[in-house]
């Protein structure tokens, strides 16, 4: 968190303020997230505002400013009133970063501290790390069934950032939910009429939490402190112990692949032959049991 999204929401909103700003001065609050030398960016001019996976590139005259939120990162815009800085209480909380424009003041805020700017002069590195966008042309019904043949968890093969760019915990969920697929079933058992259903389900997702600007249910936001609008339309994820909206079975959460995993046992049954060990639902929550 924040997932593809949120991410996009925060581009769009860094990319109808900044443009054609140059970097005057750089402040450095807490040096972990900020992984670079002030020099590499001041007096450069911000050409554009991109996003790949879940990473913001910042395109300089001469390089890029790459930046991960991770967990609790935010960017704030202030205007200058004055060659001097002052900040309101709100602006100065959890503020590390103080990147200073000709006519705004660009604050990133990390209250966990786990955000990190980078600054490079190409992708190249990046590109080799990350798979197709989910939103793009690549990412075709042909390239999700290739990588489904592997014998993985499903859940942890959308999650893979070398597999596709920009899936999280919360939208693996819902595509899963949506398209009735238990996140522990083998990729290779998911028959193609379903990864028909997924590959929709993946875009259909996406575009429209993007329109709803992403979802916050901790801490995520944009613009400072603007919050996304998608939790209201969320069917499984954060429903733990609330019924279903497909069955009213009541939605149980799980570990898989040590991410706290939301899902309808009745409209996701696991196959007990896909394991050596299967899921006991009887309970109303799951709990590994031996095999017979």
């Amino acid at each position: 968190m924040p997932e593809l999204p949120e991410v996009q929401t925060v581009v769009s909103d860094l990319k109808s303020k900044i443009l054609q700003q140059k970097i005057i001065n750089v402040q450095v609050l807490f040096s972990k997230i900020f992984v670079l030398e002030p020099a590499q960016i001041i007096n450069q001019t911000i050409i554009d505002v991109l996003r790949r996976g879940k990473y913001i590139l910042i395109k300089l005259s001469n390089g890029y400013l790459v930046v991960h939120l991770r967990m609790t990162g935010r960017f704030f815009v202030a205007s200058k009133k004055s060659s001097k800085i002052i900040l309101t209480p709100e602006q100065q909380k959890h503020l590390h970063v103080l990147i200073e424009l000709q006519d705004y003041l660009l604050l990133f805020q990390d209250q966990r501290k786990f955000g990190r700017m980078h600054f490079y002069q190409n992708l190249a590195w990046l590109e080799s790390k990350l798979g197709p966008e989910p939103l793009s042309p690549d990412f075709t019904i042909s390239y999700l069934s290739q990588i489904c043949k592997s014998n993985r968890q499903i859940k942890a093969l959308l999650l893979d950032q070398s597999k596709i760019a920009g899936l999280g915990n919360i939208y693996v969920d819902e595509v899963l939910w949506q398209v009735g697929v238990h996140p522990n079933t083998p990729a290779c058992n998911i028959v193609f009429t379903k990864l028909k259903i997924m590959h929709t389900a993946i875009q259909n997702i996406l575009q429209q939490a993007i329109a709803m600007q992403g979802t916050t249910f901790l801490s995520y936001a944009f613009d400072g402190a603007q919050k996304g609008k998608f939790l209201t339309y969320l069917k499984v994820f954060n429903r733990a112990k609330l019924p279903c909206f497909r069955c009213g079975t009541t939605i149980i959460k799980i570990k898989v692949v040590q991410r706290g995993t939301h899902l309808c046992p009745a409209c996701q049954p696991l196959d007990p032959l896909d394991f050596r060990k299967k899921i006991s639902l009887n309970t109303g929550r799951a709990k590994q049991v031996k095999k017979n």
